[in-house]
């Protein structure tokens, strides 16, 4: 009787890890989940996307067949290629790392080259105080002095995020090659200072960046 009894509650112990667990990891590897982005309002093209206009959410990672799931990170600041509407999951496809209009400076963004987004405080005293797009800035640090980056010397401004009020620092898509990208993810909680090296000169532009290109090669 007691070996009967104790069967029973074997079962049922067993029932309940596979209904509590076994089940749910199962489910998880079936039908596996992902992050994605999603437009939280309709948005034309051409416009640009900023925090206010996105949400992350989790998806079935079937849902992403369409192209890889994006961060808020590879989106804010980018132009939506094609109109969007209301809960829009954002793929690359979707999205512009440039204006769609503008005289923009030819070969702003180099094949070999992406548009990533930084955080960037401008040096009080500048002649220009508000980045634009097509500007080539200087990134330093400072550290009880100012200290020059050598990878981030020249560098072109993409896109100028409207910041939600005023603020010191401003968000700006730039165009870095795949080192320049390695070095700004190892510096996350770095603070990035910056000053506008060159604007309206398409020339000396250029001729900043080739050489910024040499340093790498």
């Amino acid at each position: 009787m007691k070996s009967r009894l104790y069967y029973a509650i074997s079962c049922f112990l067993l029932a309940v890890v596979l209904l509590f667990l076994a089940v749910p990891l199962f489910a998880h590897r079936l039908y596996p989940k992902q992050q994605a982005i999603r437009v939280l309002h309709t948005m034309e093209k051409g416009e640009q996307l900023t925090d206010k206009d996105i949400e992350p959410i989790t998806v079935g990672a079937l849902q992403l067949s369409e192209g890889i799931a994006l961060t808020e990170e590879d989106v804010i600041g980018r132009y939506a290629a094609v109109d969007l509407v209301a809960e829009d999951i954002l793929f690359l496809s979707k999205l512009s790392q440039l204006p769609l209009e503008g005289n923009l400076p030819k070969d702003i963004l180099p094949e070999e080259n992406t548009a990533q987004l930084m955080t960037l405080r401008m040096i009080e005293g500048s002649e220009y105080p508000v980045p634009e797009t097509g500007d080539v800035i200087k990134i330093n640090l400072f550290d009880k002095k100012w200290k020059d980056i050598p990878e981030l010397q020249f560098v072109r401004i993409l896109s100028v995020v409207p910041p939600k009020k005023a603020e010191d620092t401003v968000a700006v898509t730039v165009a870095l090659n795949e080192k320049q990208q390695q070095y700004v993810k190892r510096q996350k909680k770095t603070v990035f200072y910056a000053s506008v090296i060159v604007r309206s000169n398409e020339e000396l532009a250029e001729k900043l960046l080739a050489e910024q290109e040499s340093f790498f090669e």
